[in-house]
């Protein structure tokens, strides 16, 4: 079994309001009146949505050997903080017996 990936922090501090946390979308800043909520008097945020983390196992069987590989990413919606857990890939390969020993 093998566990690898990577795991990136981002942080954005923004000293005026904006409406996405996660990156920079110019449609989204306030341009009149911000609020105190949406960020007016400053805000810092810590994004995950670059980390990747991926699962791969081989497993001997009577038939031959079994390889299982799964990625996941954490990439979120731009204006939430929160990640949300995606599938990138994911699929099994059977090798025969047979095929190991040509």
């Amino acid at each position: 079994m093998a566990l690898s990936g990577f795991v990136q922090l981002d942080t954005i501090h923004d000293t005026d309001a904006i409406g996405a946390p996660c990156q920079f979308i110019t449609a989204t800043i306030p341009t009149d009146g911000g609020t105190p909520a949406e960020g007016a008097d400053g805000q810092t945020n810590f994004c995950v949505n670059t980390s990747r983390l991926t699962f791969e196992s081989r497993t001997p069987t009577k038939l031959g050997r079994l390889k299982t590989f799964i990625s996941v990413d954490l990439f979120g919606d731009a204006l939430s903080t929160s990640p949300e857990l995606r599938m990138r890939q994911a699929y099994d390969e059977a090798v025969s017996r047979k095929e190991s020993r040509t």
